[in-house]
């Protein structure tokens, strides 16, 4: 039995990495899927391997900076599906740097890209998980929001502020029947991770070297396993789950 059916997701950064991972994961457990994102193209092929797979998906380009993208993936989800049971805040950036050498600008963009999505997309999803008396939201945090790094500081302070938002939010809807998690990937071997789509010389051999570094079990992730905890969480099996900050990290936050 399909742990999804007849339920709806939305999920952001769906193009690529662990939102793609998760959209065919959630579609494969039976829910319709709507991935948001940028870039149209990568969007299509998420739609494409779906539907060629039996499932159910749509897909809509927006900027999750921006309050109205925001507002219109959600009235899309709902003209489409009808309902929202699963929020996927999955879109994420990373730039490097200390804060002294960080133009406010990069510093702008980490945090609205990281965090303030959040937020939006949450603000008009809410609405119709409380009508329904239902709902479970995810937040693709970091274990560099459990723990610090070097010059990550944008980074660390975008995902750390997930987790709060994620442990606040859960109590403030707990009585509405909405869970609110978030989930603490290590690294995951990802575009991001490799930097600038993959196509850094070397970038593979670095994500290696970089998990065995960090990691207890000296592995990178593979996004399918990110994916696993999502569709968990989007599930009636973790019904009693709310507020948690999950590390899927290898290890790397028990050091």
């Amino acid at each position: 039995m399909r742990s999804l059916s007849g339920r709806a997701a939305l999920i952001t950064g769906g193009g690529s990495g662990i939102g793609r991972a998760a959209a065919l994961m959630l579609a494969a457990q039976g829910a319709s899927v709507l991935v948001v994102g940028r870039r149209v193209n990568m969007l299509r092929d998420v739609v494409r391997d779906i539907r060629g797979r039996g499932g159910e998906a749509a897909s809509l380009r927006a900027d999750v900076r921006r309050a109205a993208d925001c507002r219109r993936a959600v009235a899309k989800i709902k003209r489409l599906y009808g309902r929202l049971d699963v929020l996927v805040n999955n879109a994420g950036v990373y730039e490097g740097g200390r804060v002294d050498r960080m133009p406010p600008a990069r510093w702008r963009n980490v945090l609205d890209t990281n965090l303030t999505s959040v937020y939006l997309m949450s603000r008009h999803a809410l609405p119709l998980m409380k009508r329904a008396r239902r709902g479970s939201i995810i937040n693709v945090a970091s274990v560099l929001g459990l723990v610090g790094d070097r010059e990550s500081a944008a980074y660390c302070a975008s995902k750390g502020g997930v987790i709060l938002m994620t442990r606040a939010m859960a109590l403030d809807h707990a009585e509405e029947k909405i869970r609110v998690n978030a989930i603490c990937p290590g690294v995951v071997d990802t575009a991001m991770a490799r930097g600038t789509e993959a196509r850094t010389p070397g970038a593979a051999r670095f994500v290696r070297s970089y998990a065995r570094s960090m990691h207890a079990d000296r592995r990178p992730i593979d996004p399918a396993e990110v994916a696993a905890m999502i569709a968990y969480l989007a599930s009636d099996a973790s019904l009693p789950v709310t507020g948690a900050a999950l590390s899927i990290d290898g290890g790397w936050s028990a050091s």
